[in-house]
């Protein structure tokens, strides 16, 4: 039935098309629901309301986020039903619409986030904090806060990286280290490395594209909703029972609240679920129409305090320059 709709909606007939979607929502469709109140969202409320309500339960992903947006503009009053019964259902839809989100940006923001883990020639993995990989002006890189490597007593020369689910490490270039530097000259608490892009061994990964998806923090507004995605040490970090490291991924949405002279924002966040220690090194992003865009980089953060604080995305793109130019010129 809606094959046959699109059909004559694409033949410019629109009372059949409109007959055939309505028929397809009195047999149960729930992407027939939504169309119908989405259509009449901002013109008819009251039945956009209705319909909408059936998609959402009709498990529709957009009747839901459209179900909870009306909820969230009207009331009880304005719906013609009970508040006993408005109540229920806004709670509901925003509770589901705010997973859909959740798992929607995790999904988008999830590639080029990876725990880090050094290991050597043979042993088992350790380490903690996040690691993030990046693709700036043809070339990529390994980047996460200097401190988490400290933590670990790496040696930064010598370390190698695994990537979760990975028998081999990432092809870092061990003797092409990033120095990340302020305009002093002053060493900043971010370290890195060059990616051999041309190994034989058989890694396969995915870097962020810095060259179209980073905006500086100057590109930001107090207030701005932003996410930063890493991973924290939890008591399920370790299957005793396999003996092996078991990593889950917290997406901490917050406010930007402060914009430092140095390059370090804060962001509150009201919403931790786990101690944030191991989200060092951690990706910050915030939406531009739309669209993710990479911020900054976590340096550290509280859980009591619940605040984050990041270094601004625009010291970590001229210090990447400031290296291509000088250690890796094209």
């Amino acid at each position: 039935m809606l094959l046959i709709s699109r059909r004559f909606y694409n033949l410019g007939i629109e009372s059949e098309g409109t007959r055939w979607l309505k028929l397809a929502y009195v047999n149960g469709s729930g992407e027939a629901a939504f169309i119908l109140g989405f259509d009449i969202l901002d013109t008819d409320e009251k039945a956009a309301f209705s319909y909408l309500s059936a998609a959402f339960k009709r498990s529709h992903p957009g009747g839901t986020l459209a179900l909870a947006t009306l909820c969230g503009r009207t009331n009880a009053a304005m719906l013609g039903i009970t508040e006993e019964d408005f109540q229920a259902i806004a709670k509901a839809s925003i509770d589901e619409a705010d997973r859909i989100s959740f798992e929607s940006t995790l999904e988008a923001l999830l590639p080029g986030t990876h725990p880090v883990q050094f290991i050597e020639d043979t042993g088992v993995p350790w380490g903690t904090g996040t690691l993030f990989l990046v693709e700036w002006k043809s070339h990529q890189f390994a980047i996460t806060a200097t401190h988490v490597i400290e933590a670990a007593h790496a040696k930064p020369e010598q370390v190698n990286l695994l990537l979760p689910g990975r028998e081999v490490p990432i092809p870092i270039i061990k003797d092409q280290c990033v120095d990340f530097q302020d305009n002093k000259g002053e060493y900043l608490d971010i370290y890195g490395w060059a990616l051999d892009r041309n190994s034989d061994n058989n890694v396969a990964w995915y870097a962020w594209d810095l060259n179209h998806f980073w905006r500086p923090v100057t590109d930001l507004q107090v207030g701005q909703t932003l996410f930063v995605l890493g991973y924290p040490n939890t008591e399920e970090k370790i299957d005793y029972e396999k003996m092996e490291m078991q990593w889950h991924p917290l997406l901490v949405r917050g406010k930007l609240s402060e914009v430092g002279d140095d390059g370090y924002c804060t962001i509150d966040c009201a919403d931790f679920s786990v101690d944030v220690d191991g989200m060092s090194g951690s990706p910050v992003f915030a939406l531009f129409g739309g669209m993710y865009f990479f911020v900054g980089l976590a340096q550290w953060g509280g859980t009591v305090a619940r605040k984050l604080h990041f270094l601004d995305s625009g010291k970590i793109t001229l210090a990447l320059d400031s290296f291509l130019e000088t250690r890796l010129p094209s």
